[in-house]
């Protein structure tokens, strides 16, 4: 069968330094031959980049200033981040994660658009493929990206577990938008299921952990890690009523679409 491909996981974070050694002998022992690591602040790129140093054959580094880290300096921020991008010319394969987050704060609302307008251009400027944070701010991302024109880009709505509607607006984005599924699908109070069956084409999906963060049933409340895509791929098999070996064939094929991938045989 086709590997797996975690498209979006924070595994250089402070969790992991006990064991992460032992955590990517798991995720090669998983099926998972890519691992997508989208930053979230400038603190974080030593990190992102020893951890990628650790198995540069299975992670793939993204740069970006998460929305929930945007405060006084976002500016300082940016400029970091961007001075980073611009002189490690092809070693950032995504601008990530960005985007909007009017769940917890609306105090830097203003400040948090004007940050991922600006990562949208760095995105479109070097034809990076983004990974978008929009937690409770869906219309309005949607809105942004047409008025500031989608023609160049092309990203992953991450983590998502909206609405219908939600849905729809986000296809209506065109064929280069996706949506990223993670463990949340699998929790037994979840909508997620009815939402995306017979909406979500299967062309339009990807997976992803969020690790740490929302680790799918049977996991759940532990710590979240990226062989634990297993079980969120086995319940979206079940929800699109396909063999475990077409969904995993179609999953890479978005992931390697969307992320400029190299290219990888299936297993005999």
């Amino acid at each position: 069968m086709y590997p797996l491909i975690d498209t979006h996981a924070h595994l250089y974070s402070e969790e992991f330094d006990d064991d992460r050694p032992e955590v990517i002998r798991r995720c090669r022992e998983a099926g998972v031959s890519t691992v997508l690591l989208p930053n979230t602040s400038r603190e974080y790129i030593g990190r992102l980049r020893e951890t990628v140093s650790m198995a540069p054959d299975l992670f793939v580094p993204m740069i970006g200033l998460e929305p929930t880290d945007v405060g006084e300096d976002w500016e300082a921020q940016l400029e970091g981040l961007e001075r980073e991008l611009r002189t490690n010319p092809g070693y950032y394969r995504g601008v990530g994660e960005i985007g909007l987050d009017y769940y917890w704060s609306l105090e830097w609302k203003e400040q948090m658009i004007e940050a991922f307008r600006r990562q949208v251009e760095w995105a479109r400027e070097f034809a990076l493929p983004m990974s978008m944070h929009t937690r409770a701010a869906v219309p309005e991302t949607v809105k942004l990206l047409r008025e500031w024109g989608v023609e160049g880009l092309r990203g992953v709505f991450h983590s998502f577990s909206e609405s219908e509607e939600d849905l729809e607006a986000i296809l209506s984005l065109g064929e280069q938008f996706m949506v990223g599924i993670n463990g949340i699908v699998t929790f037994k109070n979840s909508r997620l299921r009815e939402v995306i069956k017979g909406h979500l084409p299967l062309t339009r999906l990807v997976v992803e952990t969020d690790s740490p963060y929302l680790s799918p049933e049977p996991r759940r409340g532990r710590r979240n890690e990226s062989s634990h895509i297993v079980h969120t791929v086995r319940c979206l098999t079940d929800i699109y009523e396909v063999s475990e070996a077409d969904m995993r064939r179609q999953l890479f094929a978005n992931s390697r679409k969307m992320f400029n991938l190299a290219p990888v045989t299936a297993d005999p």
